[in-house]
């Protein structure tokens, strides 16, 4: 490698361009956020910073965690960094710390990406009593959708148009072609019936409580007619958890298996014949701590199981450290730094050694019997899964009302699913379905304008 940073980029460089522009900025309403009596920790350069995402902007790169890849990865952001890897809380914190300085400076970012971020009591209800005050009917839950799903207004799907007209059954038509256009259709909420306020209190429970909710939990608190529809609203929720391309792991990354399902006597070593295998992929942070994570339901612990999981839930190049199983020795094939770990060659036990995939296990089997009872079939292991790591990669939210935002702002992109879609073995019961009631009284909120707006 190049003995100085300006061997590494030739001079004419859009790194180069970017950081002598930079310096001719005026800076200095960064540098009075900041302490002077040197107390804290030091945090990076605020040029250092801004130039860094001033490149990332122009080169089409938004998200912290994209930001943090590259600076691994990159040989241009290495040298805006002077050769440093601040993190992807690092960068966010940076972007939200100094968010009016950075709109002053015009750049366009928008919200779910660098800049203003979603902000309890205007983008989302802080409280559960906020909930009850900004969802007061069915018109506001629409609205809120249709700001969440189309923020920039509403445009015909058939000829791009955006003038026309509400109609008397809550839905838009085009005053061009006619075209009648709902904000549930072509997502989970496509043709429901039941009423958007109890959607909304669903997920509120689900994303608001640490350990989440279980369907009999929901049909007791909201009143519905049946255990099947409340069942149904969790599982369409849990498919919305999973957002597409979703950043995959980095950096240091540990992976194992797990066991669910109970106690099993005859099994001996990775055998089993009744429990669910579990593949988890934990990130480690440095110094101490865990990142995010990706689980799976897998068939069994061959290679031909495991190694898709890892490659599709870890970024190549990664350094993943695995156990000593033989399923994991063509890691290093696939383009992934293999660490191996013989742990009969340890004397530390298991969990200390690789301490990051055994507390996640932990906590899931923990979750799993505390909520469910353990009541998860194998056929929907998946989806219980996704709800795990969901809340899992967003427990240092400050505000568990971010949470509700977020999976309201994925169930608004992901596709409809039917009931019977959900049904693994349908088994006909011979009995009439159960009419949906009517919602419990509600102690009266009075009605808020809506922030959203």
């Amino acid at each position: 490698m190049p003995p100085s940073l300006r061997e590494w980029l030739p001079e004419d460089h859009l790194a180069w361009f970017v950081i002598g522009a930079v310096e001719q900025l005026d800076l200095s309403g960064f540098y009075r956020a900041y302490r002077e009596d040197g107390h804290g920790r030091a945090a990076y350069e605020p040029a250092v910073m801004v130039s860094l995402l001033t490149y990332s902007y122009s080169t089409g790169v938004y998200s912290s965690r994209g930001i943090e890849r590259h600076c691994r990865q990159d040989v241009a952001y290495r040298v805006i960094t002077a050769n440093r890897v601040p993190d992807h809380a690092t960068v966010a914190r940076f972007v939200c710390r100094h968010e009016a300085a950075l709109a002053g400076m015009g750049y366009p970012f928008e919200s779910g990406k660098l800049g203003q971020w979603p902000t309890a009591g205007r983008d989302y209800p802080g409280s559960y009593v906020e909930l009850l005050a900004w969802f007061p009917d069915e018109a506001a839950c629409l609205d809120y959708l249709e700001w969440l799903r189309w923020p920039d207004g509403i445009r015909c799907p058939r000829c791009a148009g955006r003038e026309g007209w509400r109609l008397g059954s809550g839905r838009w038509e085009c005053a061009r072609c006619g075209r009648q256009a709902s904000v549930t259709a072509g997502t989970i909420f496509d043709r429901t019936r039941t009423p958007l306020g109890l959607w909304f209190a669903a997920a509120w429970q689900m994303t608001s409580q640490k350990h989440g909710v279980s369907a009999l939990g929901v049909q007791r608190s909201l009143g519905l007619g049946s255990y099947q529809t409340a069942w149904a609203m969790l599982h369409r929720y849990r498919a919305a958890m999973v957002r597409p391309g979703r950043e995959r792991l980095a950096g240091h990354v540990e992976v194992d298996e797990a066991y669910v399902g109970g106690v099993e006597t005859d099994a001996q070593g990775r055998k089993t014949e009744t429990k669910a295998i579990v593949a988890i992929a934990v990130e480690i942070e440095n110094p101490k701590g865990f990142g995010r994570i990706r689980l799976k339901h897998v068939p069994d612990v061959s290679a031909e199981s495991l190694l898709p999981f890892i490659d599709e839930a870890v970024e190549p190049g990664t350094t993943v450290h695995t156990d000593g199983w033989q399923a994991y020795w063509n890691l290093s094939r696939l383009g992934f730094e293999h660490e191996r770990t013989i742990m009969r060659q340890q004397r530390d036990p298991a969990h200390v050694v690789m301490p990051g995939v055994h507390r996640v296990a932990s906590l899931l089997q923990r979750w799993l019997l505390g909520t469910h009872q353990g009541r998860v079939s194998h056929d929907h292991l998946d989806a219980y899964l996704n709800e795990f790591t969901f809340r899992f990669n967003r427990r240092r939210s400050r505000r568990r009302g971010m949470l509700f935002y977020r999976l309201l702002e994925q169930a608004v992109v992901a596709d409809p699913i039917t009931y019977s879609s959900l049904i693994v073995n349908p088994k006909p019961t011979g009995r009439l379905p159960t009419r949906p009631s009517s919602p419990g009284r509600v102690a009266t909120v009075p009605a808020v304008d809506r922030p959203w707006r």
